[in-house]
């Protein structure tokens, strides 16, 4: 008995306490003061484009280098290394810029950083390697082609001195061609108002002479790079000192010419998106005004058919007195569609077109993203008063969802390119003709 109760002691006490931790998992301490997630940091353009950061080499070791060729490969590393970055980060700031995802040129340039940053870490293992040995030995041949030693360099030093002349020669010379191209194609500006096919020309012709000038300024650029080391090893040269001046007046002539060739065709792009944007504005409201008078017209068109069918088709009742008046007059209805029909097929087309690419042309977003290629508010405002125009010519009420009107017409603008219902009864029209005058032939 008093092994009983004492079990069902245990068991009560086991029930309390399971209440007890049932309450306790049910009720959640409000929790306090809890330091508010920080937000994420941008990743750094280096993060962005997963490019790591050259490891560093003792300061022993590149002591001891700098008296022997290991030395001048590791500048060598290093000079790549940082010239390739900076054109990695370049590249990077102008694209987020112009919110453009990886180009060639960033692709190609990445790939060249990778490969020169494997270079750089075989070369710092093998640099260590003989400052731990106290000897230089020979490059190992997986990086041998990235480096050349102190006499390759004065070769190509020399080499690089006695092409500059006719490399200068050739350079002024592609500059002088440039600004006479530039000058002949005219300025361009944001308040000029040309046909379409005008401003197309002028996108090729500028577009090749920023080309050519962007290749000339590169040139120009390295020429340039190649003189300042020419006057850095030749002891202060005077013909040496003379070709780095014409070099580096070279290199800034080139990218202020450069730069305004960009300018100009920056322009044009922008004008070309304005003025077709106007010519679909123009053609929208004109077709939105024809579109339903041609319709009108085409139905009145095949309601004269049907009545022509139905005329010939009762043209026995009259002795079959009228049927060569009827055969002109389906020759003449016939003519009259072809050559209306094509008109209409074209207009109806267009204005489908348009009508159907609402959202892509008209729309807020496509306006909004048009409106962003623009760099100038003068270009940003022609796109609102082309608009404004636009909606005015077409009577589109205020508060009307532009949308709903588009579609209308878009519908109309189908049934008046749609041929296949008159050309059956073109056909009928033939069949009915033909029919009744091989009665009127056998009457006879």
């Amino acid at each position: 008995m008093k092994k009983t109760i004492i079990v069902a002691s245990l068991m009560c006490l086991a029930a309390i306490a399971g209440c007890g931790d049932s309450g306790s998992r049910g009720y959640q301490q409000p929790t306090q003061n809890q330091p508010a997630q920080k937000p994420k940091r941008p990743p750094t353009p280096e993060e962005a484009l997963g490019i790591e950061t050259p490891g560093k080499l003792a300061a022993s070791v590149e002591a001891w280098a700098s008296s022997n060729e290991l030395g001048d490969y590791f500048k060598q590393s290093r000079e790549r290394l940082s010239r390739l970055h900076a054109q990695l980060i370049e590249d990077y700031n102008v694209r987020k810029e112009s919110e453009l995802e990886a180009t060639d040129f960033t692709r190609e340039t990445l790939r060249k950083y990778r490969e020169a940053f494997d270079a750089d870490s075989t070369l710092r293992r093998f640099m260590v390697e003989c400052y731990s040995r106290k000897e230089v030995r020979p490059l190992p041949q997986t990086i041998s082609r990235w480096f050349t030693t102190a006499s390759e360099d004065r070769g190509e030093m020399r080499e690089h001195i006695r092409n500059a002349p006719a490399e200068i020669e050739c350079l002024n010379a592609e500059l002088v061609a440039l600004r006479s191209e530039i000058e002949a194609a005219g300025t361009a500006t944001w308040s000029q108002e040309r046909e379409l096919r005008i401003w197309r020309d002028s996108q090729i012709r500028v577009g090749d002479i920023s080309a050519r000038a962007n290749k000339a300024s590169a040139s120009a650029s390295a020429l340039a790079a190649n003189m300042a080391k020419a006057v850095r090893t030749s002891g202060g040269a005077e013909d040496v000192d003379s070709l780095n001046d014409k070099a580096e007046q070279l290199k800034t002539d080139f990218a202020s010419f450069a730069a305004r060739a960009a300018q100009q065709l920056e322009i044009i792009n922008g004008q070309i998106l304005i003025t077709e944007f106007a010519a679909n504005c123009k053609d929208m409201a004109e077709g939105w005004i024809a579109v339903p008078s041609a319709l009108a017209k085409k139905k009145a068109r095949q309601a004269e058919i049907k009545d022509l069918i139905s005329r010939i088709t009762s043209s026995r009742t009259r002795g079959y007195s009228d049927l060569n008046m009827l055969a002109q007059q389906t020759a003449a209805i016939k003519s009259r569609s072809r050559n209306e029909g094509d008109q209409e097929a074209t207009l109806g087309k267009r204005v489908q077109k348009l009508a159907g690419n609402y959202e892509r042309v008209f729309g807020s977003s496509a306006i909004y993203r048009l409106k962003r290629a623009l760099p100038v508010s003068s270009a940003q405002a022609r796109i609102d008063t082309e608009l404004q125009s636009f909606k005015r010519a077409i009577n589109l009420p205020q508060g009307t969802d532009p949308a709903g009107a588009f579609a209308g017409i878009e519908s109309k603008a189908y049934q008046l390119a749609d041929r296949m219902e008159e050309e059956s009864m073109l056909k009928r029209l033939d069949d009915t003709l033909l029919t009744v005058q091989r009665l009127a032939a056998r009457r006879r």
